[in-house]
């Protein structure tokens, strides 16, 4: 036997004790963790710092600066009286919003009522309050054209280019197309040309623009009940050719199973803003932008729109 020969057998022996004691060591560690998890239950809680920031999701149903000038001021609110951030997230449809609330990326949820109808997860979602516009729980959606067109009833878009919003918006298709059919109008077969727009804004753009004929889009208080131009509204240039069903006012959303404080803290802060540092202020620039009053509980909404129809 060779000096090569007993050095490499040393090695070998040195490396077997080596893994032999690091074996021997997991199997006491396993072993110890085994008794300790009969022995007792370990509890395990995730601790999150309270400046963690609560993501407030909308959709882009109006541009980036118009969404963060209407309802930054509400993240606001919530972001000083939670002692925490409040970021809102614009999400690219309502499927994706619905996918962030569940994987709680997001906390709150601001859905269009017709959209929360058609993408909520069972009993997994719950409705946090809506807001109130000049006193109502419900608003309308407006078909219109441009007011120097040739166009003068709804029979008169036919064969021209019309545009809606989004599939899942509520004045801005779904209650349109339901306007259409009370009418006797089947929309894929009487319009020459449908396109989406993307968001309300683009919507009225495209018409005044004439990249389109006529548009479904959401009232924002430019029309009364009777169609006639509401008061006080310097509105011009468009003709109403008609209004849809009543819709409740697009619900708040958050999950079922969010902290049970937390949850009723948000409802409160919301329901009673006016009583909490920068509620008044807040409230003004909601009604300023959106002619909201208020918000109410969905017990209150439930309660007087039953009353309405």
């Amino acid at each position: 036997m060779n000096l090569s020969d007993t050095s490499s057998d040393k090695n070998k022996n040195f490396l077997f004790l080596i893994l032999t004691g690091i074996i021997l060591l997991i199997c006491l560690i396993s072993f110890r963790l085994l008794k300790a998890s009969s022995d007792e239950k370990l509890e395990i809680e995730c601790l999150f710092s309270r400046n963690t920031p609560m993501g407030f999701g909308v959709l882009p149903y109006l541009s980036e600066k118009d969404l963060q000038e209407q309802l930054g001021c509400i993240a606001d609110f919530l972001s000083k009286n939670l002692e925490r951030p409040v970021k809102i997230n614009i999400a690219a449809d309502y499927s994706t919003l619905g996918n962030l609330l569940d994987l709680d990326k997001v906390q709150i949820a601001w859905f269009s009522n017709s959209s929360y109808e058609h993408y909520r997860r069972g009993d997994s979602w719950e409705v946090l309050c809506r807001p109130m516009r000049d006193g109502k729980v419900y608003h309308q959606g407006v078909i219109l054209c441009r007011e120097n067109s040739d166009i003068k009833s709804v029979n008169d878009l036919k064969g021209k280019k019309f545009a809606y919003v989004d599939r899942n918006s509520g004045t801005g298709f779904v209650y349109a197309n339901r306007f259409f059919r009370n009418n006797g109008i089947e929309p894929i077969k009487f319009f020459g040309e449908i396109a989406f727009s993307g968001n309300h804004s683009y919507s009225f753009d495209g018409l005044l623009n004439k990249e389109y004929d006529g548009i479904a889009v959401f009232n924002n208080n430019y029309f009364n009940e009777s169609g006639e131009i509401a008061s006080g509204t310097s509105f011009s240039g468009l003709r109403l050719l008609g209004m849809t069903p009543k819709i409740l006012n697009d619900p708040l959303i958050v999950r079922k199973n969010l902290k049970p404080d937390l949850k009723e803290k948000l409802r409160n802060l919301m329901i009673n803003m006016m009583k909490f540092p920068k509620g008044p202020e807040t409230l003004a620039k909601l009604i300023k932008s959106r002619n909201y009053d208020r918000f109410a509980s969905e017990e209150e909404v439930q309660k007087v729109f039953s009353g309405e129809e």
